[in-house]
């Protein structure tokens, strides 16, 4: 027993291929009841005298309590889309510059991950019964549930002039995929333009509290903005990609429409003065 209670804490301390720990959860309900289930056969068969992990167990872990909201605030949110306005270093490169400027305003309007939507591509963003749109979808790269989903532009943005910049685009619109590197399918592109966009976050803009997640942070301000809206809640989490939370609200499509109709309800975003698009 000794052994495989060393073995649990082994993982729980540092399971990960990384070395960083594992989760409880998935020590208790995937890897113990592996080996549980393996010793229970040996000594069924006759191969061992007992099962020494049949009273190994984890004990939950309580979450830390939290002492802020994992999404933006109001101040933080206008410091961030104020700077994508400013000036950037000229040794980015076209792509990288168009992924600071847009993205975060991309991120607040749709509360998407920010892999969603720092792998889409020219054809993704167009007009569908004259609603401009985004296509986030799994041809384009990962979605979290594997399924494509068609949102509505902000106004906003169209007034900002995203889609004339899209317009003047080839293929992906915030890196180039010629300059991919040897096991890009590990580790792709849109994955390190969002990890270069967090660390612009952390280090040009300053928001370094460790209990907010640069790009994440978007997602949570999303959802609670939309509460305080109260947006349809069924068109809310399909903006976000979040499974239906029932069989009946799985039934039906949500059109380009009724996605434009509860967006257009988050105010604009007021920073400084919108520059041109570039």
């Amino acid at each position: 027993m000794r052994d495989v209670a060393l073995w649990k804490d082994n993982l729980l301390e540092s399971g990960k291929a990384d070395g960083s720990p594992m989760g409880a959860k998935t020590v208790r309900e995937t890897y113990l009841p592996a080996i549980k289930s393996t010793l229970k056969h040996g000594v069924a068969s006759g191969q061992l005298r007992e099962n020494v992990a049949a009273g190994v167990t984890v004990a939950g872990r309580r979450r830390p309590a939290r002492l802020r909201s994992p999404g933006f605030t109001d101040e933080e949110a206008r410091r961030i889309l104020a700077a994508t306005l400013e000036k950037q270093s000229t040794r980015l490169s076209p792509e990288s510059e168009r992924a600071i400027r847009w993205i975060p305003w991309l991120l607040a309007y749709t509360g998407a991950r920010v892999n969603e939507i720092a792998q889409l591509r020219v054809e993704d963003v167009k007009q569908v019964d004259n609603i401009w749109t985004l296509t986030i979808t799994p041809e384009a790269g990962s979605t979290k549930d594997g399924n494509a989903r068609v949102v509505a532009l902000h106004p906003h943005l169209v007034k900002q002039g995203f889609p004339k910049v899209v317009k003047g685009c080839e293929g992906r619109i915030f890196f180039d995929p010629s300059r991919a590197r040897q096991g890009s399918d590990q580790n792709p592109q849109s994955k390190k333009v969002g990890e270069h966009l967090a660390k612009w976050v952390r280090d040009h803009v300053g928001i370094t509290d460790p209990r907010i997640k640069p790009n994440h942070g978007w997602r949570h301000r999303f959802k609670t903005i939309a509460r305080d809206l109260r947006m349809i809640p069924e068109v809310r989490d399909y903006i976000q990609g979040h499974v239906p939370r029932n069989e009946s609200e799985g039934y039906g499509d949500t059109s380009p429409k009724a996605t434009l109709a509860e967006i257009s309800r988050i105010p604009h975003y007021e920073t400084a003065k919108v520059r041109r698009p570039r």
